[in-house]
């Protein structure tokens, strides 16, 4: 052996030496940059990971596992359990975390990484965070865990369900809307437990025609129509008639089902119908004064 190799060797058996010093000292981060000068990558991707499971801020252990991905030989152990690492631990912190679609998107990725490490039971819970039913069907049954997969499945398709009943009761929200039956479709929407529908309801009432009568002008023909369910004639009212002998609010006019009723509001003058004075509220039909 010749003293150039023999000097390179007592260095490289130093600096390893170091390294395991500083490890033990526990010098996590000194001792993965030794270990990295001396050419053995594999222990400084251990140390790396060793690094992040003592840590406590979430952000920084990433960050340790991500080093030790990167510094890892290609096919060895270390890379795997660094892929395993990293991927767990992005499953864990994102129980507490808002869903964005980033985070959708590095749940299905670390997922797919857990799947094939052989995790099937992390990778379903990974896929099942990210909303993702066919990877966690997919994994629930390489993890031989049957009756999650059944519980999910029967799920899934009361969720189908409920989307079906869903598009159902919207198309026919829009169908009553364009009938020109907005009051109907109003309701309907209204009574659903879906925001969006509900929504919908509020802005097809917000959109309907207000006040207790409309003036309207159809082929030149002039007519009043009553929208309310029930509207009050007199001098100062919604149809208002303007004479001495009418009480400022003389009689209401109401619907009751089908039914349409009179009630008296205590007019100076009282209300006849068909002749006779009106006692409480009384119904009333075509051609009766």
């Amino acid at each position: 052996m010749g003293i150039w190799r023999r000097l390179g060797l007592t260095q490289l058996t130093r600096a390893l030496a170091r390294a395991r010093a500083a490890e033990l000292r526990g010098e996590l981060g000194q001792a993965a940059a030794l270990f990295a000068q001396a050419g053995r990558d594999d222990e400084a991707a251990r140390v790396m990971i060793l690094r992040g499971d003592a840590e406590t801020d979430p952000a920084a252990r990433q960050q340790h596992y991500l080093q030790a991905l990167g510094s890892a030989p290609p096919g060895s152990p270390v890379l795997a359990q660094a892929r395993r690492k990293r991927a767990a631990h992005l499953l864990a912190v994102s129980v507490d975390a808002p869903m964005t679609g980033t985070l959708r998107q590095d749940l299905v990725e670390a997922a797919r990484e857990l799947e094939a490490l052989g995790e099937a039971e992390q990778a379903a819970q990974a896929y099942g965070r990210a909303g993702d039913v066919e990877g966690q069907a997919r994994a629930l049954a390489g993890a031989g865990d049957i009756d999650k997969l059944d519980a999910l499945l029967l799920e899934q398709q009361g969720r189908d369900r409920q989307t079906i009943a869903r598009r159902e009761i919207a198309e026919r929200v829009i169908m009553l809307a364009t009938a020109g039956r907005r009051r109907e479709a109003a309701t309907l929407a209204r009574a659903t437990a879906d925001d969006a529908l509900r929504a919908q309801g509020r802005r097809l009432e917000e959109r309907k025609v207000a006040g207790d009568v409309v003036d309207l002008v159809l082929r030149d023909h002039r007519m009043r129509l009553v929208l309310g369910d029930e509207v009050v004639v007199g001098r100062v009212a919604a149809i208002a008639i303007a004479s001495a002998a009418v009480s400022r609010q003389h009689v209401v006019v109401a619907r009751r089902g089908a039914t349409v009723v009179v009630r008296d509001l205590g007019s100076r003058n009282r209300t006849t119908l068909a002749g006779l004075t009106l006692s409480g509220e009384a119904a009333v039909g075509d051609g009766i004064e």
